[in-house]
């Protein structure tokens, strides 16, 4: 008798551990989305494909087709995870992404600003030697 107490003790314990951890939501229902030929899909079309996940509509056909393949992997890598990230936490994890680059290109451009001046100067200075000693500027 205390044999079987201490049995329905224990499964009652086991079951309330069991119930107390979260069953990982496997997110059954998405599906990984088609890899369409994006060269031969109209600008109208890739905008609405866009458009349905929350992404941007803006730029060239070649910024539009890179943001769907971008999020087409992001997306297509979630579809076997426990906790796959949500549609609207892809699309701003693309968002960032884009800005981030955006902002790494534009000091780009102004370092290389910087050293165009630096050159340029570089190229004057041999000018005015050079005008100087009635020679020629080799660079």
């Amino acid at each position: 008798s205390s044999f079987a107490t201490a049995a329905a003790g224990a499964a009652a314990a086991a079951t309330a551990t069991s119930s107390s951890v979260p069953a990982a939501p496997h997110n059954q229902s998405r599906k990984p989305l088609p890899a369409p030929h994006l060269n031969k899909i109209k600008r109208r079309k890739l905008e609405a494909m866009l458009s349905q996940y929350g992404l941007s509509t803006t730029g060239t056909d070649s910024d539009l087709k890179t943001r769907y393949r971008n999020f087409r992997l992001l997306h297509n890598s979630q579809c076997n995870s426990a906790y796959p990230k949500s549609i609207s936490q892809l699309a701003k994890q693309i968002h960032d992404a884009e800005r981030a680059k955006r902002e790494e290109d534009k000091k780009a451009v102004l370092n290389g600003s910087k050293m165009h001046g630096v050159c340029m100067k570089n190229v004057g200075a041999k000018l005015d030697a050079a005008g100087k000693s009635g020679r020629g500027v080799t660079a």
